[in-house]
This record gives structure tokens, sequence and C-alpha cells, in this order.
């Protein structure tokens, strides 16, 4: 077998897309565009920064926090060597580093609990929402506002947290206030201003978005029509002699291809590196035969089998029978079960026609 792989990134048709197209692609795709529910919040931050002081930490806990989080930090390698140091000496060189994040940590547990008390005074001093900016201001805080933000992607001024976006949508003129949350910084309490539902926007307010995938919708069309041409224009010069290097190359022309081929394989064992969206149709390809462009986000792959030896089938074979009868028995059930759908369906409609 041998693939030529076209990189989709390299693909660059020229085109032109004018602005009746994207509106029609608009009132087509509409349902792309439609903005999700939103929560509309403030904040008061308890930053970890603010209780650094209170902290300290042993020797022994900054090592356990390294060894309990290998994949927090980076591991450093030997000076002129590839080798990677052991994990005595990648701690000595990361200790410091080490030890900032476990100081952060800790901080941060303080942080968490410092809203939480805010949270729990304005409960227990059942403060309403008109009185909530008189509540904060006598503990000399002060709230901060966020971009309204969905569900599935968190306020970005903290980091898009999915689990302050879960709190956050909670939320709402009845319980407008969440507990202490932990985020990227420390801690935050949210309040609840407002829930804004969702809605269609019109195409004035998302026209250069869906420009841009009208577009990206246009070259994945011409993507696939140069999958069909890059298939025949192989399929002709094999015709003519030529190998199926050049073939796909000189077809793909301009766009670059990698060609690849294969040592024999069984379809049990295929190669480990054979790109899996060509398994389908390696079932139905013939010597000598060219697959269609198997296109995906990034590539597309086209096949090439330069021979194809099927095993010889003994219909005397004990295995030969075993694998009919149970094709038949499979397709006896399909059937069977096909039939039965029939009459049900029948019987339904009849009846309720009879009904009416």
């Amino acid at each position: 077998l041998s693939t030529a792989t076209v990189d989709y990134s390299k693909f660059e048709p020229s085109m032109s897309i004018s602005d009746s197209e994207v509106s029609k692609f608009f009132t087509d795709n509409n349902f792309r565009y439609t903005v999700p529910p939103r929560v509309d919040v403030s904040y008061v931050e308890f930053p970890a920064s603010a209780y650094v002081g209170q902290v300290s930490v042993t020797d022994a806990e900054v090592r356990q926090f390294f060894d309990a989080n290998p994949s927090e930090f980076p591991k450093p390698v030997a000076k002129d060597s590839k080798d990677a140091l052991s994990a005595d000496a990648q701690f000595k060189q990361l200790e410091p580093f080490v030890k900032q994040r476990l100081l952060h940590e800790k901080a941060k547990q303080i942080a968490v609990k410092a809203a939480s008390e805010l949270a729990y005074a304005i409960y227990d001093g059942k403060v309403s929402r008109q009185g909530l900016e008189a509540f904060l201001s006598s503990r000399q805080l002060k709230t901060s506002s966020l971009a309204p933000f969905t569900n599935e992607a968190g306020p970005a001024e903290l980091g898009g947290s999915r689990a302050i976006a879960s709190a956050a949508f909670e939320l709402n003129a009845d319980r407008f206030y969440s507990e202490g949350l932990p985020s990227p910084n420390g801690a935050v309490v949210l309040f609840w201003k407002n829930t804004l539902p969702s809605y269609q926007p019109n195409l004035a307010e998302v026209r250069e978005k869906v420009r841009a995938d009208a577009i990206d919708n246009q070259r994945r069309i011409k993507f696939v029509t140069f999958g069909r041409s890059l298939k025949a224009g192989i399929e002709r010069r094999l015709k003519e002699g030529e190998s199926f290097e050049k073939a796909a190359a000189e077809a793909a022309s301009p766009v670059p291809v990698e060609v690849k081929s294969y040592p024999a394989f069984t379809l049990r064992t295929p190669p480990k590196d054979l790109d899996t969206s060509l398994f389908a149709a390696l079932d139905h390809l013939d010597k000598g035969g060219v697959s269609d462009l198997q296109a995906d986000a990034d590539k597309g792959v086209i096949a090439y089998a330069a021979d194809k030896k099927v095993p010889a089938v003994d219909p005397t074979s004990s295995r030969y029978a075993q694998i009919r009868a149970q094709l038949a028995a499979a397709y006896a059930r399909t059937t069977s079960s096909q039939a039965i759908r029939e009459i049900v369906e029948g019987e339904l409609k009849r009846t309720d026609t009879a009904a009416k």
C-alpha cells in the first residue's frame, strides 16, 4: 500500500464570497450563532498574596508536595546531556519554585476560608441585595464586575473556571450570593446581578464570524472537489505507466503531497502508523485501485493498492461452514425483526385509523 497525504493548511484555493452568499449561509446555519444563556455577576476577591505572610512550610512539606505533584513541575535535564536528572537532582533545582507554589496553595486555603466567612456573615446578618454595598463597605470590601459569561465558558477574568461558572448559574434574585469559591489567584464570592436569556443575534452582530465560517465552508467544499480530481488524475497517470509517487505529485500540483509506502501487511495487523481513516476503504480496494480522499479537519489521505492477495476460500472446510451458519443466523434475525416491526407498524396504523 502507498498513501498520499495532503495537508489541509497548505490547500489554498482562490476564493471569494459575496454579501448575498454570507447572508444565505447565516440563514441556513443561524443555529450556529445562537448566544446561549449568560449570567451577569460581580465578585469580591480574596487574593492569596494577601495571606502569604500568614503561612510557612517545612523542607519536608516542600519535598512531599514535589513528589505528590509530578505533572506540576518541569523536568530539567543535566547540562550537556539529554538524560533526565534524578528525582533528587530535579528537586534541588526546582526547590525554590516548589516552595513558592506550596506557599501559594496554603495561602489560597486561607483565602477560601475568608471568602466563606464573608458568605456566612451575609447569611447570618440577613443582608439583602439592597443593603449589600453598605455591608461590604463596612468591611472595607468592594465588588468588581465580570463580563457576562456562559455555563460552558467561565469568566475570562477568573481563568475561565468551569466551577465558578457552574456556581454562578445557580444564583438568582433570591439566592444572590455564592459560597467562598477557589479562584486562580485565591478565592471569590459571587453576587448575582442578572441572568441573560439565550437569543438569536442578527447578521450585523456576527457578520465577520459568519463570513469567516462561510469562507471555510467554501474551502471545505473545494477540498472535497479537489479530492475527486486528485483521485481521477492519479488513476489516469497510473494507467499511463507513471509511479504512484509521481502520479500523486502531478495530479495534486500545485498542492504539495507527502507520499509514503508500506511493506505488505494483513488487515488483521496493519501498520501502526497507517491512517485509521483508510481502514474501511481497504476492504473494497482491489489491486491497482485508488481510494477516495479520506478527509478530516487537518488533512486528506488517499491510498493506492500496489498489490492485494486474497486468501483462497475452501467451501468444504469446517470454518467456512461455521461462518456461513453464523451469517445465516444474523441475517435471519435481522429479517425477522424487520418483518415483525412492519406488522406492528401496520397494525398500529390500522387501529389508529379505525379509532378516528
